[in-house]
């Protein structure tokens, strides 16, 4: 299992991509497969490659909550390159690859994090960017909410990027309320590391509803799939 990210550009081949990030993030540049920083001479690998219709339709198809403009996602729809970074799970590395493709992100349209099917803007992910060291930052960047295609449970995508288990709630709940109370549990996990056990009692607001977890089960995405969690995930119930 990996942390993919996707960025679309405009650029037409290798050169448009390396002026692109020499004029917007100085402080980098491309040598030969990877993208190295100047002053410290680290480099990240990544792969260059043509369009891509399934990304297009990724960004298309998430779009709702990623305040993505109808000219931006038309440019996206668009895109004559990909720029694909990736690296192992882990906090660390989540860290390091939110930074290393931040100049693709502003020589590019959007980011992809395909592991856990999650698309931002261009702005929005630079702005994620300046507080790597802040998890709220990091969940907001790398975990996506979803609902069941049979209404049956909310659940999250993308705590594996962090090593740790994503959840789910029961899908009868108001939607709205069971957004916040999953980034409210999955910041638990991220924050405080706690110790869960079935039958624990889960309440993270004084007048929201009170759950209980149930269950540690398998992730809902078999191995390989891009968004397998390895960690699992915690079911909570009423």
């Amino acid at each position: 299992m990996a942390i993919r990210i996707a960025i679309p550009g405009e650029w037409t081949k290798r050169s448009d991509l390396v002026a692109a990030i020499r004029k917007a993030s100085p402080g980098y540049v491309i040598a030969g497969k990877a993208i190295k920083h100047a002053e410290s001479g680290v480099e990240q690998p990544f792969a260059l490659e043509d369009h891509d219709p399934n990304l297009a339709a990724n960004f298309a198809q998430l779009r709702y909550d990623s305040g993505l403009s109808d000219a931006e996602l038309a440019a996206i729809n668009s895109h004559p390159k990909v720029a694909w970074l990736a690296d192992s799970l882990g906090m660390g590395q989540a860290q390091a690859l939110l930074r290393w493709s931040s100049p693709f992100a502003a020589a590019g349209l959007g980011v992809c994090v395909v592991s856990a099917s999650k698309v931002h803007t261009a702005g929005a992910w630079l702005q994620l960017a300046r507080s790597v060291d802040d998890p709220e930052a990091l969940w907001a960047a790398y975990v996506s909410l979803n609902l069941r295609p049979d209404r049956s449970a909310f659940y999250s995508s993308g705590m594996q990027h962090f090593e740790l288990p994503d959840a789910s709630l029961p899908g009868d709940l108001d939607m709205g309320e069971a957004g916040e109370i999953l980034r409210a549990f999955n910041l638990h996990l991220l924050e405080d590391a706690p110790t869960l056990r079935e039958g624990l009692v889960f309440q993270p607001f004084k007048e929201g509803t009170q759950l209980r977890i149930v269950s540690k089960g398998a992730s809902p995405f078999p191995a390989g799939h891009v968004q397998h969690n390895p960690y699992g995930e915690w079911v909570l119930a009423r």
